[in-house]
């Protein structure tokens, strides 16, 4: 009782700072130092040392010895497969130590000649301490919530490098001698002379005499490697470790803001006084959880936490999983901190363990917390770089599986920055685009099409590729750029730009194309109805639907070519834009095609200011024109008389320049005249066509690149006889668009027979009429379609209105001076 009142006075008075060796009196401090051997002693003699007994009791206590140093060796060479493991159970055991108020706890590390040292600055041991360290499975650290120790035999680590151990401390100064007392020397304590300063401070002191077997440099290797920055991260006193060696010296402090925690480590490697500083960030997020009924740690508490740490500014490699210390790399791309129960050697969790189990589900919970309020106070919106330490599956001990499963499915929530800073689910989210394909499109475009934003980061890495994935983040695909391409403003607004529109085709033929055969791919008919075919016009067609669009052919010089929807000149010089367009249906330019789907479907919209420019293409390519076609053709060409007035071709007389038989003075103006106008545009534009397929042949000579001029041109242009082009489109006229050359017609009827006999009656009298008979017989070899009825029906074959009309009108002058009817005349 009096030692402990002496120690507990000695604690008292150190709190308040008061210098011992001042204070207390020589006497005093002589029964101090008294009563700490008197412990020693004691603890010797309950092993069987420092007093003397007969023989049979000191039989007993042999047997007792022998059967201790058995256990305590099989528990040296069983307890740790690493050989500097003893450091962390000391840094464990200096972080479980008590501290006065005004003290920034600290342990210092220093090996030299062969010593290992510990210096921490603890208020110092106390009998309960010493007897604790002097015996195997007995601790006097709290079964409380933070404390890390808990077996009792994490000093007796420091006999798996050193033979003999020191210990001074709050006037306690002994040693363990291995050397001398063999394993027993683990546990039977040696009182030692300390120097004069050794016990009268509050710092305790430890020291390691290394064996001599030992590998110096290997151990120094190991001691290095072993006490790096991350140690103090989630200790719960210590803030200041530091090591040195006759090579160099580390000292290492730790300070924390909130979740951020900075490890600052001051390196001297050469021990020169040149200082090197390393940073280390951490953001650091703790959740605290209370275990289930019937899960218990054995200690007062049942609530414990779970941190999580994201190393900042750092590659990503694999991480210790930390149980206030270091434990195992288990596979792990973030620090875990959690209380998990150790297997004896400390070396690795024990995974059975129901408590252990309950912590692991849940780490998913803390993760996914960490990562949302990293998220929330990150200084750089949209950072992504912590996505990169989410778990895959296949990378982690197979304890922490359920736990990958875990954190994707709670990674599920909105929890990813997109473009605009906001969190959204993943399958919100789109990977963005690269290549040709992030020149495509933009995130506003693609955002109003399909609702989905893309991630923030242009470009990522191949592991955040795979964890973006792995939670559901899609990739922007056909189906995506199908209904972005569906709004038509994408296109139009850039009409101008037709490198895009190549990129765009690149694209489709390469995801819609098969490799083998080139054959196209059924997703291609996604894109078969959308706006995205480049005319030479500058307007945006689909394939198909709106217009007929066609690639280049050799039909050119026409005038209505702006008419035909091509395909944009440059668009067409690329081989592969031109493969994807055949392969979404667009055709190169043919005669038959032109006329089937250009000519007659624009005049069947009534469009007729270019008719002359289609008769002239019609005439050009007669061979390509069906019966059909033709039939179609005088149906819907509508042309303009002389007062400019359109008719059906059917309503017109050729004038007499095209005109094989001349009516012009018989008849007069009671029949309207096709315009000779319309004639006139077809010759001249033909004349134009021939001018230029001239000139194009004389430039492939020298004559015209030293002269521009031929006589060859002026010889064609006294040569061009507009009679005979007049007399050629005539003919064409009549024989294939059915022009009539006297009378016009209507529905097989001659709506104007009658007024054409009146008018030659009255303006030439019988004489007119019998040229107008002449001139009715030169033509009825082409009037054969208007003579009989040919339409299906009953009265198919019957005679016509208009063969009715001849058969019955006055119109045929006798010798008799009269003028009758056909059916009344003779003929001599």
């Amino acid at each position: 009782i009096f030692s402990d009142h002496v120690l507990l006075l000695t604690s008292n008075m150190l709190s308040r700072g008061r210098p011992i060796a001042v204070r207390l009196s020589r006497n005093f401090a002589l029964r101090w130092l008294t009563t700490a051997k008197a412990v020693i002693d004691s603890i010797r003699e309950s092993y069987g040392f420092g007093f003397t007994t007969d023989d049979r009791a000191r039989s007993v206590i042999e047997h007792y010895q022998r059967q201790q140093a058995e256990s305590l060796r099989l528990l040296s060479r069983d307890l740790y497969s690493k050989p500097t493991h003893f450091i962390l159970e000391y840094i464990q055991n200096a972080d479980d130590n008590e501290y006065g108020a005004a003290i920034t706890p600290c342990l210092q590390i220093r090996f030299e000649n062969g010593v290992i040292e510990f210096s921490n600055n603890e208020t110092g041991f106390q009998e309960k301490n010493v007897r604790a360290l002097c015996a195997v499975g007995m601790t006097t650290k709290e079964k409380a919530r933070g404390y890390i120790g808990e077996k009792g035999i994490g000093f007796k680590s420091g006999f798996t490098v050193a033979n003999r151990i020191q210990v001074f401390s709050n006037g306690y100064h002994f040693e363990f001698d291995g050397e001398q007392l063999g394993q027993l020397g683990f546990v039977v304590p040696t009182w030692v002379e300390a120097e004069s300063s050794a016990g009268s401070t509050p710092q305790t002191t430890i020291r390691l005499f290394v064996k001599s077997e030992v590998n110096i440099d290997g151990l120094l290797k190991q001691l290095g490697q072993t006490t790096q920055p991350e140690l103090l991260l989630f200790l719960r006193q210590l803030r200041q470790l530091s090591l040195g060696t006759e090579n160099y010296s580390v000292v290492t402090s730790r300070v924390q803001d909130g979740s951020k925690v900075v490890l600052t480590s001051k390196w001297d490697r050469e021990n020169t006084g040149r200082v090197e500083t390393a940073v280390q960030e951490f953001f650091c997020h703790s959740v605290s959880s209370e275990a289930p009924p019937g899960v218990s740690r054995g200690r007062t508490s049942q609530f414990a936490d779970v941190t999580i740490a994201f190393p900042l500014r750092e590659e990503v490699r694999n991480q210790y999983v930390f149980a206030f210390l270091p434990v195992k790399d288990y596979g792990l791309k973030f620090i875990l901190n959690a209380d998990f129960v150790l297997a004896t050697s400390r070396e690795h969790i024990l995974e059975a363990n129901e408590w252990n189990v309950w912590l692991r589900s849940c780490v998913a919970k803390a993760f996914v917390e960490a990562l949302v309020s990293y998220l929330q106070t990150s200084s750089k919106p949209g950072d992504l770089s912590a996505f990169e330490l989410v778990p895959l599956k296949g990378e982690v001990n197979k304890f922490f599986d359920e736990v990958v499963n875990e954190i994707h499915a709670l990674l599920k929530q909105p929890c990813v920055p997109s473009m605009t800073g906001a969190l959204k689910a993943p399958s919100q989210l789109l990977f963005p685009p690269s290549g040709d394909l992030a020149e495509l499109v933009t995130s506003a475009e693609v955002a109003e099409a399909t609702g989905l934003e893309f991630l923030p980061a242009e470009i990522l890495s191949p592991r955040m590729e795979a964890v973006f994935e792995a939670i559901g983040v899609q990739r922007f695909n056909i189906q995506h750029l199908a209904k972005l391409l569906k709004n038509p403003a994408v296109s139009l607004r850039r009409r101008e730009n037709v490198k895009w529109f190549q990129k765009l085709y690149r694209y489709l033929y390469a995801q819609c194309t098969d490799p083998e055969d080139n054959e196209p791919l059924e997703e291609l008919e996604l894109f078969r109805t959308l706006p995205i075919v480049l005319l030479q016009s500058g307007d945006i067609f689909p394939a198909v639907g709106k217009g007929r669009c066609w690639l280049h052919g050799s039909y050119q010089g026409y005038g209505f070519e702006h008419e035909l929807h091509l395909v944009h000149r440059d668009v067409r010089e690329d081989m592969i834009c031109v493969s994807l367009l055949e392969n979404l249906g667009i055709e190169y330019t043919d005669a038959e095609n032109i006329i089937q789907h250009h000519i007659l479907p624009y005049l069947g919209r009534q469009k007729y200011d270019l008719a002359h420019l289609y008769v002239c293409f019609v005439y050009d390519h007669d061979s390509d024109c069906t019966p059909p076609m033709y039939r179609s053709l005088r149906s819907a060409l509508k042309l303009k008389d002389r007062t400019g007035k359109r008719r059906r071709l059917t309503e017109f007389i050729l004038p007499d320049r095209c005109n094989a038989i001349k009516t012009e003075e018989l008849v007069g103006d009671t029949t309207p005249y096709l315009d000779d106008a319309f004639v006139q545009d077809i010759i001249l534009k033909r004349k134009i066509q021939d001018d230029r397929a001239q000139m194009k042949q004389e430039r492939k000579g020298y004559h015209y690149v030293l002269f521009h001029h031929t006589p060859a041109a002026d010889n064609q242009d006294q040569a061009f006889d507009v009679g005979a082009k007049f007399a050629e489109w005539g003919k064409f006229l009549t024989d294939k668009l059915h022009i009539p050359q006297l009378y016009t017609f209507q529905e097989k009827n001659c709506t104007n027979f009658s007024t054409v006999v009146e008018s030659v009656r009255q303006r030439k009298g019988p004489a007119g009429l019998a040229q107008l008979l002449q001139l009715t017989s030169q033509i009825w070899d082409t009037l054969g379609d208007y003579v009989f009825i040919h339409d299906s029906g009953p009265r198919k074959g019957r005679p016509s209105p208009f063969l009715t009309q001849l058969r019955e009108t006055p119109w045929v002058p006798t010798t008799a001076g009269e003028v009758v009817a056909l059916s009344l005349a003779s003929v001599w």
